[in-house]
C-alpha cells in the first residue's frame, strides 16, 4: 500500500512529497514497515476511506498545522487556552476526533520527526521492558504506541485510559484488527486518575499529553504514582508547537525537565526532534522532546 500511497501524493499533492521522502530517508525499512501497518489498520478501522481519502486528509491536516503554527508564531498564543476548551471542541466531538486521529495516525510515519520518535521508542524504550510487563497508556488516542509494545512483548498486558469516548472506540477497534483484543483494554476516564483502574504497573506511556494539560506537573506526578520501583515510562512533550488542542506552551526543553523536580524519576534517555523543513522566517520552531524515565 505504501507504493500506492506515494503515487497518490505524487499525483495529487507533490508538494508533500519532499517531507515524506525526508521521512523515508530517516529509516527506509522502518518507514515501509510502520507505513504498511498503519495503513492496514486505518483501512480496516475506517473502511469508508480509500487510500486517496487518507492521503487527502493528511494533506489537509499538514496545511492546517502549518497555518496554526504561522498564526501562533505571529500571536504567541495557542488556539485553545484551557484543557476544558480543548475537551469541548475536540475530545468530546466525535466528528472532529474521527478526522483528527486518522490524520495523526498517518503522521507517525509520514512526518520525519515523528518517525524518529517511533524509532527511539522501539529501539530504546521497548527492549528495556519485561516480557510480561503491565502497561498503562495514558490518553492513548489512537493507541499506536501501546500496540507497538504488544507486538514485541507477546506476554504484555495493556490498559489505556482516555477522556474521549471516540478514542476508546478507535483504540479498541485498532487493537482488535491487529490481533491484540485479548491483551488490550481501554477505559474512558481521566488519565491522571488511572489508579482507579490500575493501582500500579511497571510501564507507562504518556505520548502527546503534557502539552494538552493546564498543569502538566500533575501528569508527571501521576506517572510516578503509577510506576512500581524499577518501572519505566515513556513521555513526550511538544515545545512551541501549535495544534488545535495544545494548551500549555513549553518554550524550551528545560521547562519540561523542570517537571521532574521532587519526583523519584530518573531520566535515562531523551531525544529532541524538529521538522526537517521549516517555513522561512519562523520564530518559534516546533519541536518534540521524547523522554525515558526509570523509577
Amino acid at each position: 500500500m505504501i507504493s500506492e500511497l506515494l503515487s497518490i501524493f505524487e499525483r495529487d499533492d507533490p508538494k508533500s512529497l519532499k517531507s515524506i521522502n525526508q521521512a523515508r530517508a530517516v529509516d527506509p525499512q522502518l518507514f515501509d514497515a510502520i507505513g504498511e501497518q498503519v495503513l492496514a489498520t486505518a483501512r480496516k478501522v475506517f473502511p469508508e476511506h480509500s487510500l486517496a481519502d487518507l492521503a487527502k486528509a493528511y494533506s489537509v491536516f499538514t496545511f492546517e498545522q502549518n497555518w496554526l503554527q504561522a498564526k501562533y508564531d505571529k500571536t504567541g498564543k495557542y488556539t485553545c487556552d484551557t484543557h476544558a476548551a480543548a475537551n469541548s471542541a475536540v475530545y468530546q466531538n466525535n466528528t472532529v476526533m474521527s478526522e483528527y486521529f486518522a490524520q495523526l495516525l498517518l503522521t507517525q510515519f509520514l512526518w520525519p520527526h515523528h518517525l524518529e520518535i517511533v524509532r527511539f521508542f522501539r529501539n530504546k524504550f521497548v527492549p528495556q521492558l519485561k516480557d510480561n510487563c503491565q502497561i498503562l497508556e495514558m490518553a492513548p488516542g489512537h493507541g499506536f504506541y501501546g500496540r507497538l509494545i504488544l507486538e514485541q512483548k507477546p506476554h504484555a498486558q495493556l490498559l489505556g485510559v482516555d477522556i474521549s469516548p471516540f478514542a476508546i472506540t478507535l483504540a479498541t477497534k485498532s487493537a482488535q484488527v491487529e490481533g491484540f483484543a485479548d491483551r488490550a483494554v481501554y477505559q474512558q476516564g481521566d488519565a491522571l486518575q488511572a489508579g482507579k483502574f490500575l493501582p500500579e504497573c511497571n510501564a507507562v506511556i504518556a505520548g502527546e499529553l503534557l502539552e494538552h494539560l493546564d498543569h502538566p506537573k500533575q501528569l508527571m506526578e501521576a506517572v510516578s504514582r503509577q510506576l512500581t520501583v524499577g518501572g519505566r515510562a515513556f513521555v513526550t512533550a511538544a515545545i512551541t508547537a501549535a495544534q488545535i488542542d495544545h494548551v500549555y506552551e513549553f518554550k524550551n526543553e528545560a521547562e519540561v525537565y523542570a517537571l521532574l523536580e521532587g519526583l523519584p524519576l530518573k531520566l535515562t534517555d531523551s531525544l529532541l526532534v524538529a521538522p526537517k523543513t521549516i517555513r522561512p522566517g519562523t520564530i518559534r520552531i516546533p519541536r518534540v522532546l521524547a523522554m525515558i524515565f526509570e523509577k
